[in-house]
């Protein structure tokens, strides 16, 4: 799949390329042409996202196809089924840019077409048909979306999103925008004060929507006003340099005015803080080669510096990419078995793997309960900057009561897991004293008893009993944990501890080692305390933020005006060493305010021999779960899989209703004895986005052959006999 991937993204960023080049051709001159496919090629994001985030790209070869077939329909309005391939691919490529892709379509139909309402209102219609063609795609992700979008954490000033973006590197520069670099800016302004009406409608819009904080925001979803919303307007903003650059070489453009403006937003820019000197260098650069190209009249003059430009900030952008590791594929194990494999080498990179069944994904739509399972009732530490990350961590409980039969790691002294496997460094460990995906059970608790439990006693009665939402009478647990209040000796490197209520701490990235007097054989240590101070992002550091790992394990609160803010006030730590002996604590730089520490250990005999029926699965694909249990008692059947809307559950060939069990997770009552279970889902909303596709798909045939006759009669008036 990876070398698939690779080999089409290189196809995509070839061919779009070719295409730019071919669009701006029909219009200017060669040399104008080739000058914008590389300008295109060369635009921060392309590259990189073709090997970061390809979906921020992926969908460009349908976008320019749109301005193809928008080309097409300028000249025969009956010549839109490209345009409607173009709009439905590109949907089903990016739903997620393909928002932005429909309207940069829609403003270069506006820019190019004649004055016509009934074409106007035939284009609207062409856009509604293309996305209602995407239904059997749409509604289920609009279904996905409803439910699993967690509020935004940034905090937004809803004043500043009206007010213009200062931050010319996120507008110009970054990989996560246009990247087109000062010539962008040069060409917008050129527009705004043409005198044709077009021109300074397409160039006001373009303004608008490149420097205002407000279009990004509606763009990302009104999730946060990030400039990667502004991608999609990449080809659209290469015709603009090209029609700039045409003008310049035709001497129609009023330098002086240009340049004076240019100046004067340079000026004011400065004053207002923004000290981003590539930028004044790339204006300075950018005049003085407009100039020089007046007086000689020689295109290398304006052509170079501008390649120049672009290669440059091309390779910054591309340098700044943390690749996957390079002994990537011997971190990789392929396990058959129906259980889970956690990566805990590279759990960023290994957070979507699909290579084995897992416990991490990285997205910004998942589903709720699951991640209110990993963050509230595991209290799973945050090692990333974005608390949307539901990464890999080696958390013993979580392991257990998840299936995690396997991790890959280059460590060894983890309790109750034993070495199976080995490439080079890595590591393959196993541990059989796992739940199964799926089990039975007659050790009940009520949600209502169970809610009344606190971290970590809440998840030690998970391991022992099944949570329901019913009444029932009160239990016998009896919790393993005691409060650990160790002796110990300590030393520490670039640290400055102040003691009392609060540890006050200041870090120059900073150790703290503790050695134990009396070391901790076989049991699990569990650390929680509160983070009572978040620094604030700045603009000179980078990451602002405060790290804390302990063993390995590390906790992250974010810089406070992050927009993926994680507000991890909370460490919570689980180490599950065989022996341990030593605790090894390294802080990022920065200042620590730490209050509320907590420490528990739990004896790992009372997790041992915990009684469950398990499902045995003889079959696992294509969303559908077969297998067998015999249950032993009356009780209820789990599965350590979400609860969510869409599964069809049935046992011994009869529909279930499941519910909620375990907090989070699907569940329903099962007697004795023997029986069959299937589990199916089947994506909410899908059957209805089918049949809207297909009703949709019948209209564009009516409507097509409808426009053919027409033709045909034409054709027999003009012939003559």
């Amino acid at each position: 799949m990876q070398t698939y991937i690779i080999g089409v993204m290189l196809l995509v960023t070839l061919i779009t390329t070719i295409m730019i080049y071919y669009f701006i051709k029909e219009k200017y001159d060669i040399k104008i042409a080739f000058i914008s496919g590389l300008l295109y090629l060369l635009a921060a994001p392309i590259l990189f996202n073709a090997h970061r985030h390809i979906m921020f790209v992926s969908y460009m070869p349908f976008l320019l196809l749109g301005l193809f077939g928008i080309e097409k329909y300028n000249k025969n309005s009956n010549n839109f089924i490209l345009l409607v391939v173009s709009i439905s691919l590109m949907i089903l490529t990016s739903y997620y840019y393909s928002i932005g892709g429909i309207l940069a379509l829609f403003l270069y139909y506006l820019y190019t077409a004649k004055k016509d309402k009934k074409n106007f209102l035939k284009f609207i219609s062409i856009i509604i048909l293309s996305v209602l063609l995407t239904s059997f795609f749409l509604f289920p992700t609009a279904a996905a979306l409803l439910k699993g979008r967690v509020k935004s954490h940034h905090q937004i000033s809803y004043l500043t999103l009206f007010l213009p973006n200062i931050n010319i590197n996120e507008v110009l520069y970054s990989y996560y925008s246009p990247g087109l670099t000062s010539i962008f800016l040069f060409a917008i302004i050129a527009f705004v004060i043409s005198k044709k009406k077009k021109e300074k409608f397409l160039g006001i819009t373009m303004l608008i929507l490149s420097f205002f904080p407000i279009s990004s925001y509606i763009l990302n979803g009104f999730l946060y006003p990030r400039t990667k919303s502004l991608i999609p307007f990449l080809p659209l903003a290469i015709y603009m340099i090209a029609h700039f650059l045409s003008d310049i070489c035709n001497k129609k453009v009023n330098t002086n005015l240009l340049v004076k403006i240019v100046l004067a937003v340079s000026i004011i820019l400065f004053m207002l803080d923004c000290k981003y000197l590539i930028f004044y260098l790339d204006i300075i650069l950018t005049i003085l080669s407009i100039l020089f190209y007046n007086k000689y009249n020689k295109k290398y003059f304006i052509f170079i510096p501008l390649i120049v430009i672009s290669a440059v900030n091309c390779l910054s952008a591309n340098t700044k990419e943390n690749y996957v590791r390079k002994d990537y594929k011997k971190v990789e194990f392929k396990v058959k078995d129906y259980y889970r494999t956690n990566n805990l080498v590279d759990e960023l990179h290994s957070g979507n793997d699909t290579t084995n069944y897992t416990t991490s994904i990285y997205s910004s739509v998942y589903n709720p309960n699951y991640y209110h399972l990993y963050t509230k009732v595991f209290n799973m530490p945050f090692a990333h900057r974005n608390k949307l990350m539901t990464l890999n961590q080696n958390e013993l409980l979580f392991q257990k009561f998840m299936g995690v039969k396997y991790i890959i790691t280059t460590k060894d002294n983890f309790i109750d897991y034993e070495e199976v496997a080995k490439k080079s460094k890595y590591k393959l460990l196993k541990n059989d004293d796992v739940f199964a995906l799926g089990y039975g059970s007659n050790n009940l608790m009520s949600y209502e008893e169970f809610s009344k439990l606190k971290y970590p006693y809440s998840a030690e009665a998970l391991m022992h009993y099944v949570v329901v939402d019913a009444k029932l009478k009160p239990t016998t647990f009896k919790s393993n944990l005691k409060e650990y209040h160790p002796t110990y000796s300590y030393t520490t490197k670039k640290l400055d501890i102040k003691s009392g209520k609060t540890y006050m701490i200041n870090s120059n990235d900073g150790e703290l080692n503790i050695k134990l007097d009396s070391p901790l054989k076989n049991q699990l240590l569990f650390i929680n305390f509160n983070m009572d101070y978040q620094q604030v992002c700045s603009i000179t550091e980078k990451n602002n933020d405060q790290t804390i790992t302990i063993n390995g394990i590390t906790n992250k609160l974010t810089c406070k005006g992050y927009e993926y803010d994680n507000k991890n006030y909370n460490f919570s730590y689980v180490i599950s060493e065989k022996n341990l002996t030593e605790l090894k604590i390294k802080f990022s730089k920065g200042r620590y305010k730490i209050s509320n520490i907590k420490m528990y250990t739990l004896d790992n005999t009372t997790l041992k021999d915990i009684k469950h029926d398990d499902l045995v699965i003889n079959k696992m694909e294509n969303d559908c779960l077969k297998g067998h249990i015999n249950m032993r008692n009356d009780g209820y059947f789990v599965l350590s899989i979400p609860y969510d809307e869409g599964f069809n559950i049935t046992m011994d060939g009869k529909k279930v209703a499941y519910e909620k069990t375990n907090v989070d997770l699907i569940g329903f009552k099962m007697p004795k004895g023997k029986h069959k279970i299937i589990v199916k889902y089947n994506s909410p909303l899908l059957h209805f986005g089918e049949v809207i596709s297909l009703i949709s798909l019948m209209v564009l045939i009516i409507f097509t052959r409808h426009k053919t006759p027409k033709k045909q009669n034409n054709r027999l008036k003009n012939t003559k006999i």
